[in-house]
């Protein structure tokens, strides 16, 4: 039997660290209590604690990860799992924002956190935002491992054509379920009109790494699906220098 809540998207963003970490905590801490709480036949591994794994896209200080990572540490606490006295929690930080960003070593920088994950032997494995979702998450499909995934851009069904993990978003099955990061374009479009009531003209930049593309994809469809007054421009740039 299968013990996996039956919604796999909670939408959340604001541009307010305060605000997303909480809005993380009350998405996330649900799945995560409900992954910990599994009769003990669900794993494998006998530990004197809990062991969870949590693999981050990008580096510790990232403005992106860091609060999604605090938010998961908050609601673990808050429901007293506390790392190291009733909770053993591992970081991997695959920092392929600034350091490891070839898509070649974006690839390895998964690899080498599954392996540290193989060596930790988690009860639960999380993974923050796309890299991490799609070269750990992806991997440990139908594995024995419950896996939580947050703050993805790229749409859950798009990674479901090629390694399918769920059903549908109302009863995703399998082993894996988490959090769908949406944007909201179309809302930000509303209340800048309000603010700039003479708005005629709107230009979003974005990177072309995987997320970046991902990102595009969103304010795509939604500008589309808004119909939005002002004429908007959506400019991929490559490199610091393109974007100055």
């Amino acid at each position: 039997m299968k013990f996996w809540p039956k919604k796999v998207v909670c939408y959340i963003w604001s541009n307010e660290p305060g605000y997303r970490i909480a809005a993380i905590s009350l998405c996330l801490y649900p799945l995560i209590l409900l992954c910990l709480s599994l009769p003990a036949a669900a794993f494998a591994q006998a530990h004197p604690l809990p062991r969870i794994f949590i693999a981050l896209s990008y580096d510790a200080e990232n403005l992106i990860s860091q609060p999604q990572e605090e938010g998961l540490i908050a609601g673990l606490e808050d429901a007293g799992f506390v790392d190291g006295k009733t909770v053993r929690v591992k970081r991997f930080y695959m920092d392929t924002q600034r350091t490891y960003t070839r898509p070649d070593q974006i690839t390895s920088r998964g690899s080498q956190a599954l392996e540290a994950l193989q060596q930790f032997h988690p009860d639960l494995v999380i993974t923050v935002d796309d890299n991490a979702a799609r070269t750990v998450m992806l991997s440990l499909i139908d594995t024995q491992i419950p896996v939580v995934f947050t703050g993805i851009n790229t749409l859950p069904e798009h990674y479901n054509v090629n390694h399918r993990f769920m059903e549908n978003r109302l009863s995703p099955g399998q082993n894996v379920t988490g959090v769908y990061e949406k944007l909201y374009i179309d809302k930000s479009m509303q209340l800048m009109e309000e603010i700039i009531p003479d708005l005629r003209k709107v230009v979003f930049i974005v990177d072309g790494s995987p997320t970046g593309n991902a990102i595009k994809t969103q304010m795509e469809t939604e500008l589309f699906l808004y119909g939005s007054p002002p004429l908007y421009t959506i400019r991929q740039v490559s490199t610091f220098a393109e974007y100055k």
